[in-house]
């Protein structure tokens, strides 16, 4: 279905450049006309050159438009799953532990994520380990992982890394629980980021079973 409106917003976009393209050609067409000097009596020929040359002006200024924003852009893709069962769901038994997995995939160069963190908060009655990494920082008084983007990105040689964290999981309670465990960005996305960074997270439920009386 992602995949499906990905394309969908590509042709959208497609169209409207397109569109703007003819729109632009024609008003400088005829307000800027480059070959009437150069050709008379032929106003059709004028009409074909000038359109001609004013659409490879203005595709190419997108074009190098494009460019220059792709340069700038960055991608960031978090999700948590249960592995086990390939679902963003995880039932634990009272008092029980499971490994859940914080799968990234992240677009960009490392400084165009210098201070970005993901922040995952759990509740009182789970306690998160994760093993130790420059990139991770367990805040044990708020019960909260911080992962750094930046040095996430940086241990590789390249421009996008993809991969997953895996986080073990420990049920302290032996009632009945629930919670959405949600990945928040830190800071909050500014406007400027909204612009430039594609921000997407994907959490996940957690169920605690009730225990036996």
């Amino acid at each position: 279905m992602n995949q499906k409106l990905e394309k969908l917003k590509k042709e959208i976009i497609n169209k409207v450049t397109e569109m703007v393209t003819v729109l632009t050609s024609g008003f400088l067409v005829i307000n800027f006309s480059l070959f009437t000097f150069f050709i008379e009596d032929n106003s059709r020929l004028v009409w074909t050159l000038d359109i001609a040359v004013f659409n490879l002006i203005v595709s190419t200024a997108f074009t190098l438009l494009y460019i220059i924003y792709s340069f700038y852009k960055a991608e960031i893709n978090v999700s948590v799953k249960n592995k086990v069962e390939g679902v963003n769901k995880l039932t634990l038994d009272p008092l029980g532990y499971a490994k859940i997995f914080c799968e990234f995939k992240l677009i960009g160069k490392s400084k165009k994520f210098n201070n970005c963190f993901i922040r995952l908060s759990f509740p009182s009655w789970i306690t998160p380990q994760v093993d130790q990494e420059p990139f991770l920082n367990f805040d044990e008084g708020k019960n909260q992982i911080l992962i750094d983007l930046e040095k996430l990105l940086s241990r590789q040689n390249f421009n996008n890394t993809e991969g997953s964290i895996p986080i073990m999981v420990i049920s302290n309670s032996s009632r009945y629980n629930k919670v959405f465990l949600k990945l928040e960005h830190e800071p909050t996305v500014s406007i400027y980021r909204k612009l430039l960074y594609k921000y997407k997270t994907t959490g996940m439920e957690i169920v605690n079973k009730e225990g036996e009386s």
